[in-house]
């Protein structure tokens, strides 16, 4: 696990992009020489350090410049800095939670205040960059000596990729869908190396003791967080292991991860869920928003960002069947998202009497904009509850929907009044 925001209020990070650079400052060295049941302390983690160090450069083919220092760090712990981070950084949840709400992301019972507890649970382990430090986080799996030795593994890679090309970003956007592909692209490889190593070094029948004790942990945690927030989370691990994997296919060994890791990371999460498009460099398409130069006065900017192929799945997907909601998304050519309040007053998201969502996207081609707009009558009706009450037009709970669709474009746009939401969409 990467820290370093790179899409600051992105579903996947939300938590802990804001989080884990804040609870830095607040681990204590005492952590460090906590021993969990079976003895396992931070001096036995230094003193395996050095040899798991050795064979991640070997598989790696890389060199380090010195190895992290390695931490211990409790599950409470972890816990009680996420909570003073969502503490800090409220205001930018609120929005977040707002604008995903409404887009039907985050379910009207799911909340992205209260999911601390949740990621403190499944965090086994993290590397700083800004400080060079590797946490290894006490919780049952991390007792287990394989586990810990596979979480180094991987967070060796981590900084060992540090050294030579940097990692770790920053943005305040409503959503980066290319900081989300960039963190598939450092995630994919720790991951990569993460099985590698495990093939090698680790017995089969303790990777089979690991894989019994994360489902308890899963289980254990489940339903704690919004289900798009878990598919997200998932998603730099999962496909991005599956793009590195197709770099080590079409290249000479590690040459293209350290290409993309060095100087042409991948754009889009479109690139990452099809990879020859990140070899052809298909670059996505420019959208610019023009509405907000049509609200009325009182209205102002709250924050902006884009919707990539893999938000726009998990948006439709409650919907619609998986097969039809990847299609829908699939031909993603491009896509800006912003979200506009009017006044301050207090109301519970999604605050469609108070505030104003409108997005466009742009389409490969206009099979693939029909496919996404035959989808969308479905996500309306189904996913937020509309009632249609004319040609590209839905009546919500407290506010309205509008879609304008073109040959390779579609706008949707959410308002107080269905005039103002067909007006946002209509201008799009």
């Amino acid at each position: 696990m990467t820290s370093g925001p790179r899409y600051l209020l992105s579903l996947l990070c939300v938590l802990a992009a804001v989080g884990v650079p804040l609870l830095i400052a607040g681990l204590g060295a005492d952590d460090s020489h906590a021993r969990p049941a079976n003895g396992l302390t931070a001096q036995d983690l230094a003193a395996k350090t050095p040899g798991i160090a050795h064979q991640v450069e070997q598989l790696r083919d890389l060199s380090f410049d010195g190895e992290p220092d390695t931490h211990i760090v409790g599950v409470g712990k972890l816990r009680r800095e996420y909570e003073r981070a969502q503490g800090k950084h409220k205001g930018q949840l609120e929005t977040a939670e707002d604008a995903y709400k409404m887009l039907g992301i985050v379910g009207a019972q799911e909340s992205l205040s209260d999911i601390g507890a949740g990621i403190a649970e499944q965090v086994a382990g993290f590397y700083d960059p800004k400080r060079k430090q590797l946490f290894l986080v006490r919780n049952p799996l991390s007792e287990n000596s394989a586990a810990a030795e596979i979480t180094i593994a991987h967070e060796l890679d981590h900084a060992l990729e540090d050294q030579h090309f940097g990692i770790g970003g920053d943005s305040d956007e409503l959503s980066d869908d290319r900081g989300l592909a960039a963190t598939a692209l450092i995630e994919g490889s720790a991951t990569e190396l993460e099985f590698a190593y495990s093939l090698q070094y680790i017995h089969l029948n303790a990777l089979r003791r690991i894989a019994k004790q994360a489902d308890v942990a899963i289980s254990a945690t489940e339903g704690t967080l919004p289900k798009a927030f878990e598919a997200e989370e998932n998603f730099p691990y999962t496909r991005g292991r599956i793009f590195v994997a197709s770099l080590l296919r079409s290249g000479s060994g590690w040459n293209l991860v350290n290409i993309a890791l060095r100087n042409r990371p991948p754009l889009s999460t479109e690139q990452i869920l099809h990879p020859f498009k990140y070899l052809s460099y298909e670059r996505p398409l420019p959208v610019r928003l023009r509405q907000g130069d049509s609200l009325p006065s009182g209205w102002h900017h709250l924050a902006g960002g884009d919707i990539g192929e893999s938000e726009t799945y998990l948006m439709l997907r409650p919907a619609i069947e998986m097969k039809a909601a990847r299609r829908a998304a699939a031909g993603w050519g491009g896509q800006r998202l912003q979200l506009w309040r009017r006044g301050d007053a207090p109301c519970s998201a999604p605050c469609r009497s108070r505030d104003a969502l409108f997005g466009t996207w742009r389409w490969d081609t206009a099979a693939d904009a029909r496919q996404f707009d035959e989808a969308l009558p479905v996500f309306m009706e189904k996913q937020l509850g509309g009632q249609a009450t004319g040609p590209g037009t839905w009546a919500l709970q407290h506010g309205w929907a509008a879609v304008d669709q073109g040959p390779k474009q579609t706008t949707v746009a959410f308002a107080p009044s269905a005039a103002l939401a067909r007006q946002l969409a209509g201008s799009g």
